[in-house]
Order: C-alpha cells, then structure tokens, then sequence
C-alpha cells in the first residue's frame, strides 16, 4: 500500500505538526546570556565570534533577525514582542553599541 519512504515522510510530518502546535502560543519568557549573532551569517556561514562582529552588526543594522548563542552550542531566535518591544529593542542597541 504505502512504501517505507511515504510512511516515514507521513511520521515526520506528523511529528513537527504536533510538536509545532505544541508550542504555539506558549507565553513562558526566559533568561538566556550568549552572544548575539546576526542568524542569516550565523545559519549559512557559522559566522559568530570576535572576528564576526562588525559584519553581525552591519547585518542586523540592515535588518537580519537576531539570536542568542549560548555557551552550550544552543541558538535562541529573537523575536520582537509587538506588546512589549523594550527588551528587543535595547538588545538590538546593545549589539549595535558593544560591537
């Protein structure tokens, strides 16, 4: 009826539906410390670092979304809460300022 192959993709996409729906509209905030990389140098190149600093500057200053690097090798997107757009905006400015 169903090839391994068409079973597996079935499972998969199941899978991410139901864990993309589980944590839609989750409110929990947290506290992450790292670096913040620019994501489109950091997701294409792994450019992060002290020699990445200006660029990842220059591509959020362009508009290039934000994450947080932790020291465990964990990657945090940044997104602007419309409500409360305080802590992205000062993370934003601290990038900016501290490159």
């Amino acid at each position: 009826m169903f090839s391994f192959n068409q079973k597996f993709v079935g499972l998969l996409v199941a899978g991410f539906t139901m864990l993309s729906f589980s944590s839609f509209g989750q409110s929990k905030s947290m506290t992450v410390s790292g670096e913040v990389v620019d994501m489109a140098c950091y997701m294409s190149k792994g450019a992060h670092g002290d020699n990445h600093k200006d660029c990842s500057a220059m591509c959020i200053k362009g508009g290039s979304p934000m994450g947080v690097l932790t020291s465990d090798g964990k990657v945090y997107l940044l997104v602007e809460n419309h409500d409360k757009a305080d802590a992205y905006t000062e993370a934003k400015k601290n990038m900016l300022v501290n490159r």
